[in-house]
């Protein structure tokens, strides 16, 4: 019998797919935390207050824009890697007449990537988030029946404990409880 090499590298082991799923899918869930952090902020609002996990790892799923902005952020982390892998091939010497490493070349290439995503997504989050807020009179309607009163106003968002509607220029948290009879949004 023949026992095959095991590599447990991580770097060895991003072409199998589940660990590309794992990291697409927890890069998709800082994604969707960012977007969210930065959307409630133009309301002056933390949000991480009123999250627990399952909020967060629904984050991705509250916005399908979220999820384009993840594929878009994949789709150029490949073009990336394999314009760097290019350039390898075209400048084989580099290293040899360089002063950094072909192995610290591979780190501080991986971190000035991943700090430019992360400027990235933090910009693109702001004007996400200013524009959601300057363009609130196009958000769903939102109606709110509790045993005593209907409140009307525009649907924010929600987690898995409170609702949130901009109503009269001000941001309304109603807690989910037995209280709140249903609600619709239109």
């Amino acid at each position: 019998m023949v026992m095959k090499k095991s590599n447990n590298s991580l770097l060895d082991r991003l072409n199998e797919p589940q660990i590309l799923f794992t990291i697409l899918y927890v890069v998709a869930i800082a994604i969707g935390m960012i977007f969210n952090f930065a959307k409630y902020k133009a309301f002056h609002v933390n949000i991480f207050d009123y999250c627990d996990i399952t909020d967060f790892i629904l984050f991705p799923f509250s916005d399908f824009k979220i999820i384009l902005f993840t594929l878009v952020i994949a789709i150029l982390c490949l073009i990336l890697y394999y314009v760097d892998l290019r350039l390898r091939d075209y400048f084989p010497n580099f290293f040899k007449k360089s002063f950094v490493s072909q192995a610290q070349y591979k780190t501080i290439s991986f971190c000035i990537s991943i700090c430019m995503f992360v400027l990235f997504i933090f910009i693109v989050s702001q004007k996400y988030s200013k524009n959601f807020y300057n363009n609130i009179e196009l958000a769903e309607d939102l109606t709110i029946y509790t045993k005593t009163e209907t409140f009307k106003g525009k649907y924010i968002g929600k987690t898995s404990d409170v609702l949130f509607m901009y109503q009269n220029r001000e941001l309304k948290i109603f807690p989910i409880t037995s209280n709140i009879t249903y609600y619709e949004i239109n």
